[in-house]
Parts: C-alpha cells; structure tokens; sequence
C-alpha cells in the first residue's frame, strides 16, 4: 500500500453563524495548514499515488485568498472543510485542517467493517472461550482475522474512491 501527504497553507476568511455570542460570527481570516492524506494500492502510469501538484491546485483554486462562505455551499468550518478536501481530491483517505495552533480538524473516511473488528473479535473470544481453543491458537487465529479484515477494508475503501 503506498501513501503520500501533502500539505498546503492557504490564507482564507469565513463567517461562522453561532447560536451564541462570538467573535467568529464576524468576517475573519485564518493562515490554514492542510494535510492530505492520499493511499492507493497501486501507482499510476506516472508511478505516483497521484501528482502533489494535483493535491495543491484543488485546494489553492478552491480556498486561497477566498472567502470560503462564497466558495462553498456548506459552513466552512474547521471540520467541513477536511470532510471536503476527502470527498474532492482523488485517493485522499484523511485531511486535517489547522486552523490555528490551538484549532485542528481530521475527517477520515474509514469503511464501517474497520471501525467493527474490536467488536467482531471480542464475540469470536467469547464463542473461542465456550469451544475452550488453546490459548496460544486463539491469539494466532485472532491476529490472522485481524489482518485479513483490515486488508479487506482497505481494499474496499480503494475500490469505492476509485
């Protein structure tokens, strides 16, 4: 599996509209820190995972120097924003967003079927438990599971961003 990270500043402003009394409800702007997060099986006839340059003219045409409530169809917030540059750059599994030093956002795209192995291998202990396995051949089919369900989501998720 190979993977490449990009990351790209862009000065750009927005507008927060808040429930509650704030500074961010007013034009503002923010030096943003964005890191893409690309991965793919494969490379492309270039030999990449896609081309760096690709990464930062999607982000520089879209945000730099913009007002991103004229940009964007939803409230640029610190988290939309890394949920956009995950559904708008090819391969790209995971962004953060640095807003500040003290404000950072990660949107990462997982397949449900990673976020479940804890829970998938917590029944098997307890159906292992019941059929009383050695110990030792528990934690060897246990490991295999694991790698078998985390190659498959991956390659799932490849699949369905390709």
């Amino acid at each position: 599996m190979y993977t490449v990270i990009k990351k790209i500043n862009v000065s750009a402003s927005h507008v927060l509209i808040l429930p509650y009394d704030s500074p961010c409800n007013n034009l503002h702007g923010h030096n943003w820190e964005i890191t893409v997060y690309c991965r793919s099986s494969e490379l492309n006839k270039e030999s990449m995972v896609i081309d760096f340059k690709t990464i930062k003219r999607i982000i520089v045409e879209s945000m730099d120097h913009k007002n991103l409530n004229d940009e964007f169809t939803f409230l640029p917030t610190a988290e939309n924003i890394a949920k956009w540059v995950v559904e708008s750059i090819p391969f790209c599994y995971k962004a953060k967003v640095i807003e500040s030093k003290d404000n950072i956002a990660i949107y990462e795209n997982t397949p449900i079927i990673v976020d479940e192995i804890d829970t998938i291998l917590s029944k098997l202990s307890s159906a292992y438990k019941h059929l009383k396995f050695p110990k030792n051949r528990y934690l060897e089919l246990e490991t295999t599971f694991k790698q078998y369900l985390k190659g498959k989501a991956i390659t799932t998720l490849m699949t369905n961003r390709r």
